[in-house]
């Protein structure tokens, strides 16, 4: 049996050869990948997410980056937004896996098209920001690869600034969002065990301790090496901002307060304290009578004093909300003294109360200084809504 052979017009096969768009004959109907189509078919899908029908606007978004890549390249900006359209269509429908894959496509996308630091950093912390909450939602099976994750992607952003010679302030945000990862990595378990805080989730299924990969093994050195990386990533951001013509007391205080907070975090009270003195120190000897160290220090807080353990994420729907406020006293060693119980809701509930019991016991408290002296606390009143 003969085959038919179907003859494809030249204006047809050479551009496919040559990478751009089939062209339609003179005079022709439209090609199926003329750009205009493109417009028509992401009206269409944005009308559909609008309406609500997210699983079809997915399939018309994804016809959407199919037709944009061959009228336009495989990389080009204009995808950007259509992955986002993607994502927000895929986190509608719980997909979270899928958008796992499509954040890893929207940070690089991004990141190649970054017209400066100020963008790869927005770049970065989105990326990261979503790695920490799949983290704490427990999402992903395991989660200390979503650790990894946010550590390498401020790691690959300082390296790119480094050698792009854009090292110095630059760094900042970058090393802060990598002290956020180490304050994770510091109460990581295991892969079966909770993370112990009011905003956090349980982590995922697998276990890294019996895994033999590469980035198993990466883990072991950075849970190892935790107090050490932290402490570094702080003393770095001081040198940096000493080094600068004019230092900027306000961002150099916050700093030496942070690595007080990371040693309080590990027991080492007495560096805790050096530091928050020196930060007292950077306020009182300014010479600016408009800045007050007490402001530095206007109540005990609750640490870490970062986003490490905030996800925007909903709670787990098989916890029971409460809220509760309370009153307590913070030792001069920021420990919680003589837990009062105000208002708990719901009140019949002996758990609710034990949850937030315990994680105050748990909790590490910047402590209060005064005239650059360490102080104990009393009355400090708290409200927390939480889920146990």
């Amino acid at each position: 049996m003969r085959r038919l052979r179907t003859a494809l017009p030249a204006c047809f096969l050479l551009p496919l050869l040559a990478g751009a768009a089939p062209c339609a004959q003179a005079g022709g109907p439209l090609s199926a990948y003329d750009p205009v189509r493109v417009e028509a078919v992401l009206a269409e899908a944005g009308a559909l997410q609008a309406a609500g029908r997210y699983r079809d606007a997915l399939r018309g978004y994804r016809r959407a980056i199919h037709l944009t890549r061959i009228n336009e390249g495989l990389d080009t900006p204009a995808q950007i937004g259509l992955l986002e359209r993607v994502l927000e269509s895929q986190l509608a429908l719980g997909l979270r896996e899928a958008a796992d894959g499509t954040q890893e496509n929207l940070y690089r996308l991004r990141l190649r098209h970054a017209a400066g630091s100020a963008e790869r950093l927005t770049a970065a912390s989105a990326y990261s920001d979503w790695k920490r909450e799949r983290y704490l939602g427990g999402a992903g099976g395991a989660g200390y690869r979503s650790l990894l994750a946010m550590i390498d992607v401020h790691e690959e952003a300082l390296a790119v600034l480094r050698t792009a010679g854009e090292s110095g302030v630059a760094e900042v945000p970058h090393l802060y969002h990598r002290l956020e990862a180490e304050y994770l990595v510091s109460t990581y378990a295991g892969e079966n065990s909770p993370v112990t805080h009011v905003h956090s989730g349980g982590v995922g299924l697998a276990d890294y301790q019996t895994a033999t990969d590469i980035d198993a093994d990466r883990f072991r050195r950075l849970r190892k090496h935790n107090f050490r990386n932290g402490r570094e990533l702080l003393e770095r951001v001081i040198a940096i901002l000493e080094a600068q013509p004019e230092p900027d007391v306000e961002a150099l205080a916050a700093a030496r307060i942070a690595l007080g907070d990371w040693y309080l975090w590990w027991h080492r009270r007495g560096r805790a304290l050096e530091n928050y003195r020196e930060a007292w120190s950077l306020y009182a000897g300014d010479g600016n009578p408009a800045t007050d160290p007490a402001a530095l220090f206007p109540g005990p807080r609750e640490l870490p004093d970062t986003n490490s353990f905030s996800t925007g994420r909903a709670p787990d729907p098989y916890q029971q909300p409460a809220r509760a406020l309370v009153r307590f006293g913070v030792s001069r060693l920021g420990e919680v003294r003589d837990i009062e119980f105000l208002e708990l809701e719901p009140g019949d509930a002996p758990g609710a109360r034990s949850a937030l019991y315990q994680l105050l016991k748990n909790y590490r408290f910047r402590p209060l200084l005064r005239d650059g002296e360490v102080v104990a606390a009393s009355d400090v009143v708290r409200q927390y809504r939480y889920h146990y």
